[in-house]
């Protein structure tokens, strides 16, 4: 016996709305997993001094914020495995950087051609440094700068509950 054709209407509609609620959910989950991978927002300086920058991690466990180099803005990942401040060949062209010397570096992905740099000014939050050596790395591709330990080196950072906690460090007397 074959069922009425409203309800083989019924039926077909109701296995078209799962199939749509289920397509909607993957594409939400594919969604939040890509964003989880962008930067977080600017909030994630949640403190900034004359002298310290608080910064919350975001859910990579990541210190993400936005800066500034040579007064222009930029997002920032800190890096403490980077020698030198990071940016990729576009950055470099926005930033209007003079590739220097070129080098080699070591990076996560294995050995890359990169040119040094000097830069005016870096900033992050309250704190600002003037003449931080960097890198341009053209393989390096991200939007995000790598803020590395040419900049970090002169600070405390200290991390606690997710917030890592970048702070001046007094001058040196010679």
């Amino acid at each position: 016996m074959t069922p009425p054709r409203s309800l083989k209407q019924l039926s077909t509609l109701v296995f078209w709305l799962v199939l749509l609620s289920l397509l909607l959910r993957g594409a939400r989950h594919i969604s939040q997993d890509t964003s989880a991978n962008r930067p977080r927002a600017p909030d994630s300086i949640i403190v900034s001094g004359n002298d310290s920058v608080s910064i919350r991690a975001n859910k990579r466990g990541q210190f993400v914020a936005n800066g500034a180099i040579n007064g222009e803005r930029i997002r920032f990942l800190v890096d403490t495995g980077a020698t030198l401040v990071t940016v990729s060949s576009a950055q470099a062209r926005r930033l209007r950087l003079t590739p220097g010397k070129p080098i080699t570096v070591n990076t996560a992905a294995g050995e890359a051609k990169a040119f040094l740099t000097r830069l005016s000014s870096v900033q992050l939050g309250g704190i600002t440094l003037q003449g931080v050596n960097a890198t341009i790395v053209p393989s390096y591709e991200s939007e995000v700068a790598l803020l590395g330990m040419s900049f970090l080196r002169h600070l405390s950072t200290e991390n606690a509950n997710g917030v890592m906690i970048l702070k001046t460090l007094p001058p040196t007397r010679q």
